[in-house]
C-alpha cells in the first residue's frame, strides 16, 4: 500500500488543481473547498472522531472505501492538507484508518472463492506493470498453484508494497 501525506505549502498559486489519485482532507484552502476529512482536533480526538466515522459506516467512511479499492487496484495515494502540523497531522491517522481496512479487507478475502489467475486477472482491471511486480512477488512468495485465492494474494502483495 502506497499511502502518502502531503503538505501544500501557502505559497501555491490560487488556482491548484490536484492529480486524480490525491485526495484533499484540508480546511478550506485557496480554491481547495473544505474536506469532509477536516476536523479541528487532537490527534487523539481525531482518532476517535474517525472511528465513530467507520463504525457508524458515514458518508466519510464510504470515501475512506472509495480511497481502499482505489490502493486494491494497484494506485498510489496522495492525502494532500495544508496544515503546518508536520508528524501531527491528522493525514497519519487517516493512513492507519485506511490500512486498518485494507486489513479488513484481507480477512473478509480468505472466505473469497478460489479461482484461476488467467480468470481473476480478467475481472480485476490491473495495469501491466503491476502485474508483472505482482508476478514477481507472486514467485519470490512460491505461490505457484494452479488455482487459489488471487484476491487474498493481490491484498497480501498491496500490503506488502507499503
Amino acid at each position: 500500500m502506497c499511502v502518502k501525506v502531503l503538505h501544500l505549502k501557502k505559497t501555491l498559486s490560487s488556482d491548484i488543481r490536484l492529480p486524480n489519485n490525491c485526495f484533499y482532507i484540508g480546511n478550506q484552502f485557496l480554491n481547495l473547498a473544505k474536506s469532509p476529512f477536516y476536523a479541528e482536533l487532537s490527534q487523539e480526538q481525531y482518532r476517535q472522531w474517525l472511528w465513530c466515522q467507520i463504525k457508524n459506516k458515514t458518508l466519510l467512511y464510504q470515501e475512506l472505501k472509495t480511497i481502499v479499492s482505489s490502493i486494491i487496484l494497484g494506485n498510489e495515494i496522495i492525502l494532500a492538507c495544508n496544515c503546518n502540523k508536520a508528524n501531527q497531522c491528522n493525514g497519519f491517522v487517516i493512513k492507519k484508518a485506511i490500512a486498518y481496512l485494507i486489513e479488513k479487507e484481507k480477512l473478509d478475502a480468505q472466505n473469497v472463492e478460489s479461482s484461476s489467475w488467467s480468470d481473476y486477472k480478467e475481472s480485476f482491471p490491473i495495469n501491466d506493470d503491476k502485474l508483472h511486480d505482482f508476478s514477481l512477488w507472486l514467485n519470490q512468495n512460491s505461490c505457484y498453484q494452479e488455482t487459489a485465492n488471487f484476491y487474498h494474494l493481490w491484498l497480501n502483495y498491496i500490503s506488502s508494497s507499503v
